[in-house]
């Protein structure tokens, strides 16, 4: 990609541009300076929204930008992470609670704004829903005897 032009380089074509002779084109102004003419055709453009004659988007920093843009830190103590941060592991005992509650768990997370393959990660490197000798969520527990929900236990057991 190239390099953009220099902000003088911009500034004196538009001004050139703008105060051109009668049947002076921008074409001819364009190649004088050895830029394309649409490009010209932009710049004049962006000035005349930088300058206010124009609806648009300025150039530059947003006057006031918002408060705490561009910082990342760990969310206040004892409330949720806002949406978009990084929520980590302490929300996944939660949802297993929710889980455990009847609530499941594509809406707990989806509530959470968390994503479903690491909570499973979690929940399989933690070993989490086999503690304390609960099984899956609605897992009988027949089912864990004979190792796990994908095993049909003997007719006699049902």
């Amino acid at each position: 990609m190239p390099a953009p032009y220099p902000q003088e380089l911009r500034e004196d074509v538009v001004r050139v541009a703008r105060s051109r002779e009668d049947g002076v084109t921008l074409a001819q102004i364009a190649k004088d300076f050895g830029i394309h003419e649409m490009t010209l055709h932009k710049w004049i453009r962006q000035a005349d929204i930088d300058d206010g004659n124009r609806p648009g988007r300025t150039r530059g920093p947003p006057p006031n930008p918002p408060v705490g843009a561009g910082e990342r830190g760990p969310a206040p103590r004892g409330r949720l992470p806002l949406p978009g941060k990084l929520a980590g592991k302490r929300l996944y005992p939660l949802v297993s609670e929710l889980v455990a509650d009847g609530i499941p768990v594509a809406v707990s997370l989806r509530v959470l704004e968390l994503s479903r393959q690491p909570y499973y990660r979690w929940r399989k490197q933690t070993g989490h829903h086999q503690r304390a000798g609960r099984g899956l969520p609605g897992q009988r527990p027949v089912h864990r005897a004979y190792g796990g929900s994908r095993v049909r236990p003997p007719a006699f057991c049902r």
